[in-house]
């Protein structure tokens, strides 16, 4: 009899206790989750900030590279040359 009581006495603590726990584990779960997207997110972003850095600085200091973005950009041409553009008239191949 007595053993049955301690049994019983274990299991409520043990129930108590998974009351108490388990939300906050699920909730530490989800939010470790969360900051492993974020931190992925975040390497994603300063990849592509120092990317536009390097082309910012390039448009600012490079006159070949502004050229270069000229022309294919804008279309533009020095004195004396003839833009010649082409039209494609294919169709669109649909992507896989």
């Amino acid at each position: 009899m007595l053993k049955s009581k301690r049994i019983k006495k274990i299991a409520i603590y043990i129930i108590v206790a998974f009351a108490i726990f388990l939300p906050g584990a699920v909730k530490y779960y989800r939010l470790s989750m969360y900051k492993v997207q974020n931190d992925a997110k975040l390497r994603a972003l300063m990849e592509e900030n120092r990317r536009l850095a390097e082309e910012n600085k390039k448009l600012k200091d490079d006159p070949v590279y502004i050229e270069k973005v000229a022309r294919e950009n804008l279309g533009l041409a020095k004195p004396g040359e003839v833009v010649v553009k082409f039209k494609d008239d294919a169709p669109p191949r649909p992507q896989r």
